[in-house]
């Protein structure tokens, strides 16, 4: 039997530092880049400590400098991804170690890869966790440096994987010149920057598809990735064009173009 959650009630002194902390945080932004940083670095780890249930473990695991980069754990076929999703609809975190609440944190981008990153996207669109899209999605956004033109090759052995893989590049070329279109920059301080008129002026240069993703073929059979008693609402309102012609149902543009 579940044990029930027991609401504890926040001393004044408690909420008082929250505000106070949170006006601070206000003015650190406003900070140059180089004496943001220790407070960014301070900040995150309260948040871990408050947000995870192993603080000390994830701090090892960005801390400890070899590997050099995150570990990635082994990718998984369509059809295990979609059978553990309806059994659990939020392993996705437990399978990369609370991914939601460790993205954010200032020493993860140095550890974390285009590659690991494209495959947990994988594994959200594979189980339409549209949280998890949305979050990934921005995260690679705001990773200027990772340009969608130059994405490395993943050269995957299963051919629905790669086939879906090729998909998700094509949804987010076509996501992130949505984006542009409308004036957001992937730099996000020089969007700071700019005037409100600036911000109406769209982006350039577009993205384009990586050359490796528009030579993989589509997927001999039918993938259906919609759950189980959505399928006609999803097909009808949020099928992903580019995943359909790959011979793969399921959605994941209309995530992606989240801003």
């Amino acid at each position: 039997m579940p044990v029930p959650l027991v609401h504890q009630e926040r001393s004044r002194i408690e909420r008082w530092l929250d505000v106070a902390w949170d006006n601070l945080w206000w003015l650190i932004q406003r900070l140059p880049p180089k004496l943001r940083f220790p407070f960014i670095v301070i900040h995150s780890t309260r948040w871990i400590f408050e947000r995870t249930r192993h603080p000390w473990r994830v701090l090892f695991r960005l801390t400890f400098p070899y590997p050099r980069y995150l570990r990635m754990p082994p990718p998984l076929s369509v059809e295990s991804l979609v059978q553990l999703s309806a059994h659990s609809p939020d392993f996705i975190y437990e399978r990369h170690d609370n991914i939601n609440k460790i993205r954010n944190f200032k020493l993860f981008a140095p550890r974390d890869t285009q590659q690991y990153s494209l495959y947990r996207l994988y594994d959200a669109v594979c189980t339409q966790h549209h949280n998890e899209m949305v979050h990934e999605a921005t995260y690679i956004w705001n990773r200027q440096e990772w340009s969608l033109a130059d994405w490395p090759d993943p050269q995957d052995s299963d051919p629905v994987r790669y086939t879906v893989l090729a998909g998700i590049m094509e949804m987010l070329v076509e996501a992130f010149n949505w984006r542009m279109d409308l004036g957001f920059c992937r730099d996000r301080e020089r969007y700071r920057k700019k005037t409100r008129s600036e911000r109406c002026i769209p982006e350039g240069p577009p993205e384009c598809v990586p050359a490796w993703a528009a030579k993989v073929p589509p997927a001999d059979k039918r993938v259906m990735l919609f759950k189980p008693g959505t399928e006609d609402w999803m097909i009808k309102f949020a099928l992903s064009e580019h995943l359909k012609k790959r011979n793969i149902w399921g959605c994941g543009t209309g995530e992606f173009k989240f801003v």
